[in-house]
């Protein structure tokens, strides 16, 4: 090889073998693209673990809400809310029982639940709010603080009397209201603000006038003005605050709609119609009673109520409206005077926006003729 072939041939090498690396601007850059690499699949990461959390607890909501429903069902009400992580109703004991409050904890153990089916995405429990008369053992209160009888329950007809607003957008200073539920379970969320742990703790609060505060139980389980229903957010909206709880919003038609179709409860109006005739059958019985010879209406409204209560009948309809009684004759007659009149009732009903139907006094005769002259003379 010629001296000036191998000197290019060296001077050709020695350009190879000391080339310079990557410079710092692009090493730079790589590490830059790999850090957003690694930010992007952490977010998305992020983005489904929360997604699967979300969808872990709705299916438990819906395992709770067959529960509440399958409870009802059997108990002709509601369970109260727990005050505590043990998942036991919490009441006075009484009959009819009086919730400790009306929001609380979800009281697994009276729905036949473990624990395990109480704790939400995040392994908190879940928030339980429930309306005060689908929790009685007696149809109203009246009923109930005069009557020993466990057997009356709720109305079926009584509308949920727990609030719920939205607010759209979500900064709107004017919440829109949805309507009452029956019941509420409340999940509350991936931050947790307000939500009891496993253990029993409740997390932090979340800020005052947020919306999500009204989601959390209070220290004295009282039900707020409203609760809140809206879309999720992770931002922290203006006044209102950030969103991420989840509720379940059980509405009375929702809960009996299952019960009335396999005939564990029977239709409101179905109810209604057997209420009016066992009122009509225990008037008459009063009337016609050998043992009393009363033979004319009770008196008084007064008089009325207590027969109803001695009858185990409620005192107001299945809408949770008052049955309203006048006695308008003073006694039957064995000789089938119907004077004033035959179309005259010995007595009117009246409720609230419902039909009732009463006898007249030929109809009442026609019914009871035999007993009116063996009891009336």
């Amino acid at each position: 090889m010629c001296a000036s072939n191998l000197g290019q041939f060296y001077r050709g090498n020695m350009r190879t073998k000391y080339q310079p690396g990557f410079t710092l601007v692009e090493m730079a850059v790589v590490v830059f693209l790999i850090g957003i690499l690694a930010t992007m699949g952490l977010s998305a990461a992020n983005a489904l673990l929360a997604s699967s959390s979300i969808s872990n607890t709705k299916k438990k909501q819906e395992v709770i809400k067959d529960a509440l429903i399958a409870y009802l069902g059997t108990n002709k009400r509601l369970p109260c809310p727990a005050i505590n992580e043990n998942g036991v109703e919490a009441n006075n004991g009484a009959v009819p029982s009086i919730c400790t409050g009306y929001f609380g904890l979800l009281p697994y153990r009276a729905l036949n639940l473990p624990k395990s089916a109480a704790l939400d995405g995040w392994e908190n429990i879940f928030s339980y709010a429930v309306s005060p008369q689908w929790t009685l053992a007696y149809a109203n209160v009246v009923t109930a603080t005069s009557s020993s009888n466990p057997g009356i329950a709720f109305n079926t007809g009584d509308a949920g009397a727990l609030p719920v607003s939205t607010r759209t957008p979500a900064t709107n200073p004017v919440a829109t209201p949805l309507g009452n539920d029956a019941a509420i379970v409340i999940s509350h969320g991936h931050n947790g603000l307000g939500a009891f742990t496993n253990k029993g703790t409740q997390t932090n609060l979340p800020v005052a006038g947020t919306d999500e505060l009204a989601n959390a139980v209070p220290a004295g389980f009282a039900v707020p003005a409203t609760f809140y229903h809206r879309e999720y957010t992770d931002i922290d909206v203006a006044v209102y605050g950030g969103f991420d709880d989840v509720l379940l919003r059980l509405s009375p038609t929702e809960i009996l709609a299952p019960l009335v179709k396999d005939g564990s409860l029977k239709s409101t109006e179905a109810q209604w119609a057997e209420q009016v005739e066992s009122i009509n059958d225990a008037l008459a019985s009063f009337m016609l009673n050998p043992g009393t010879v009363n033979c004319n209406p009770p008196a008084t409204q007064g008089d009325f109520n207590n027969l109803l209560i001695a009858n185990n009948i409620n005192l107001v309809n299945p809408w949770g409206d008052p049955i309203t009684y006048v006695q308008v004759i003073t006694r039957l007659k064995s000789d089938g005077d119907t004077t004033p009149g035959a179309a005259i009732n010995p007595y009117t009903l009246s409720t609230i926006g419902r039909v009732m139907n009463y006898p007249t006094i030929v109809t009442f005769y026609g019914k009871y003729k035999k007993i009116i002259e063996n009891t009336c003379p």
